[in-house]
């Protein structure tokens, strides 16, 4: 009869380990599925990201808007477009490091 006890009480903690990790694993992949959102710019306005949560970019620059998808790979945001491909690095004061050393900022959103 112990054996049995002993059985039944690591199943319901095998469940419950088993529990948690599932409900960490779902929290992980959400806060990585996320991905970025919001508007950046330069200081001067010329090119301006708008981030979508759905992973869709649309750039902006001299007024001409491209649209694009991008990738969060550790510090590295991937764009990818009808323009090609390009990197920015994304730092933890929350801006961009954009093409020949731009720095972009998050704005309001419009």
């Amino acid at each position: 009869m112990k054996k049995r006890s002993l059985d039944s009480l690591k199943g319901r903690e095998l469940a419950s380990m088993q529990a948690s990790i599932t409900a960490g694993l779902v929290l992980l992949l959400t806060a990585c599925g996320s991905g970025l959102s919001g508007q950046y710019s330069d200081n001067s306005g010329i090119m301006q990201y708008d981030f979508k949560s759905d992973g869709k970019v649309y750039v902006t620059t001299l007024g001409i808007q491209s649209a694009g998808e991008y990738e969060i790979d550790d510090d590295k945001l991937i764009i990818r477009g009808n323009n090609g491909n390009m990197v920015l690095q994304i730092k933890e004061d929350d801006t961009l490091i954009g093409p020949m050393g731009l720095v972009l900022s998050k704005t309001e959103d419009r």
